[in-house]
């Protein structure tokens, strides 16, 4: 059974990267760009630098310039690139590390977009609501026909409530959260994480049922 990969992002504390890392989160994300999880790159060199081997590692960016992203390339602390901005495919396709590009999906338009984007550069895609970090969702059923199409990350407005129905939904690749998990801004709740990671695993062990059950009954 292929499980559902979890990002945990707006990581602005070591004990809550530790936290992620312990639960069994595939990636730590951190926001170098404007928001109110902002971190600076040197202080989240110093968060990744505690952390396990395999755990990917991924700097948030917003349109950033040459320099911002040389020195997220330089510092060997990263992974990824994620980015979230209005970039072009040249940018994605000049980065030496691995890029996550996010895309609003709120919209036939959108969905567009992504396809036109996929066919110039080599990229992971990441459907979001109109912003990150806004708290909301983006439009499930576009998010369903993306992820019949190409791996999908799927962001905006997920927690422990609804990233279930998220999943069965969806089926992304992988799901990605920040606001969701938090007790404030950039801080997150522990209770809220476990629930989180608990709900993706038991979607996941749903979904393994389903499928046994369904070849079951094959002729």
């Amino acid at each position: 059974m292929n499980r559902t990969r979890i990002k945990i992002c707006g990581i602005t504390r070591e004990v809550d990267a530790l936290l992620a890392a312990s639960l069994g989160a595939d990636a730590t994300g951190f926001i170098l760009a404007p928001s109110q999880r902002r971190i600076e790159l040197s202080a989240a060199i110093e968060i990744v630098r505690g952390l396990p081997p395999f755990l990917d590692r991924v700097a948030v960016l917003v349109n950033p310039s040459p320099r911002e992203l040389e020195g997220v390339v330089q510092s060997r602390a990263f992974t990824h690139i994620q980015l979230h901005g209005t970039e072009a495919p040249e940018t994605c396709n000049s980065q030496l590390l691995p890029v996550v590009k996010a895309f609003p999906l709120l919209e036939e338009c959108h969905l567009d977009q992504m396809r036109q984007f996929l066919h110039c550069c080599s990229v992971t895609v990441l459907a979001d609501a109109r912003s990150g970090g806004s708290g909301e969702t983006c439009d499930w059923s576009l998010a369903a026909r993306a992820a019949r199409e190409w791996p999908l990350v799927l962001a905006g407005g997920l927690d422990p409530n609804n990233v279930a129905e998220a999943i069965e939904s969806v089926r992304p690749a992988a799901v990605d959260v920040s606001s969701g998990v938090e007790a404030s801004a950039g801080v997150k709740d522990p209770a809220r994480m476990e629930a989180f990671f608990a709900a993706v695993r038991s979607a996941d062990t749903g979904r393994g049922a389903q499928k046994s059950e369904n070849r079951s009954i094959a002729p």
